[in-house]
C-alpha cells in the first residue's frame, strides 16, 4: 500500500504539468440496462476514476455508454473541447472515432495473431503509429518473452497485460478497463493493478476502472465512484468515500 501511495503522490505532483496533454473527460448521462435506470453526472481527469459497487448497478453500462456501445442513453459525454456524445443535439460519435482503448475481463484478444501481431494490428490502426511507444510498452509489460506466442498459450495474467498494451499501442485519450482483474489469480493481479497504476506516470490520460474489489478500488482510485440505486452515492478519494457513513453502513465497516 506505501508503494501504492508514492505512486499516486507522484502522478498528483506531475498532472498540473501534464494537463496541457490529458483532456478531462465529462459524462453527464441517464441509461437503462435491463430493468435499472442509471443517471450519472462525473469528471474524469488524468489519473485512475474507479467505478465501484455490487453487481447489476450499471457500472459496465456507464463503460459502455462512454464507449459509444450502449446506446438505450439520453445526455452527454465530452473529452475537452470533443463532443462524443449530445442527445438533445443528435450527436452521436461511433465508436470507432472516440479516442479511446478498452480492456475486458478476458483480453479479447485475436486467436489466430501471436502477441506481437495482435500489437501490429492494433499500431496499424492508429491515425499515428509510432513503433518506439510499442516498444516501450512492450518493455514496460515485461512482453517481450511472449511475442511469438499465441493467446492460447498465455496465462490469464499475460494476456491482461498483452490486452492492455495492445489498447494503449494507439496512444487513445481515454481508457476503459472493465474487470481486467477478475478472473486473474492473486499474483497477476497484485501485478497488473501496479501497472494499472503506474499508467498515468506514463501516459497522461483519464483511466475508468470498473470493480467491486473494495481494496483493488482504494489502492487504484484517485477519485471512486459508489454507485447504487441507479445514481452515484458517493464520489471523491477513496478515503472520503469509505468514510462516508452510509458507505460504512453498507459495506459493514461499522
Amino acid at each position: 500500500m506505501e508503494r501504492v501511495e508514492r505512486e499516486r503522490g507522484a502522478r498528483r505532483a506531475v498532472e498540473g504539468a501534464r494537463s496541457s496533454r490529458g483532456e478531462s473527460l465529462h459524462v453527464d448521462v441517464q441509461c437503462r440496462a435491463g430493468n435499472v435506470e442509471i443517471q450519472a453526472r462525473f469528471t474524469a481527469e488524468t489519473g485512475v476514476t474507479v467505478l465501484f459497487g455490487e453487481s447489476g448497478v450499471g457500472k459496465s453500462t456507464l463503460l459502455r455508454t462512454v464507449a459509444g456501445l450502449h446506446h438505450e442513453v439520453t445526455g452527454r459525454v465530452t473529452l475537452g473541447a470533443e463532443c462524443w456524445l449530445d442527445t438533445a443535439a443528435r450527436v452521436e460519435r461511433p465508436t470507432h472515432r472516440r479516442s479511446l482503448g478498452m480492456v475486458f475481463q478476458h483480453g479479447a484478444l485475436l486467436t489466430h495473431l501471436s502477441v506481437q501481431g495482435n500489437l501490429d494490428y492494433a499500431l496499424r490502426r492508429s491515425e499515428t503509429p509510432d513503433a518506439t511507444w510499442m516498444t516501450e510498452l512492450t518493455r514496460w509489460l515485461s512482453l517481450e518473452p511472449l511475442l511469438n506466442r499465441h493467446p492460447e498459450t498465455l496465462s490469464g495474467g499475460e494476456r491482461q497485460r498483452v490486452a492492455l498494451a495492445r489498447a494503449l499501442v494507439r496512444k487513445p485519450s481515454v481508457l476503459l478497463l472493465d474487470e481486467p482483474l477478475a478472473a486473474l489469480d492473486a499474483p497477476s493481479r497484485r501485478e497488473l493493478l501496479a501497472r494499472i497504476v503506474e499508467l498515468p506516470l506514463r501516459e497522461p490520460l483519464p483511466v475508468l476502472l470498473v470493480t467491486h474489489d473494495l481494496d483493488e478500488a482504494c489502492r487504484a482510485a484517485d477519485q471512486m465512484l459508489w454507485l447504487r440505486n441507479g445514481g452515484i452515492a458517493a464520489q471523491g478519494t477513496p478515503a472520503h468515500v469509505r468514510g462516508d457513513p452510509a458507505f460504512r453502513s453498507w459495506y459493514g465497516l461499522d
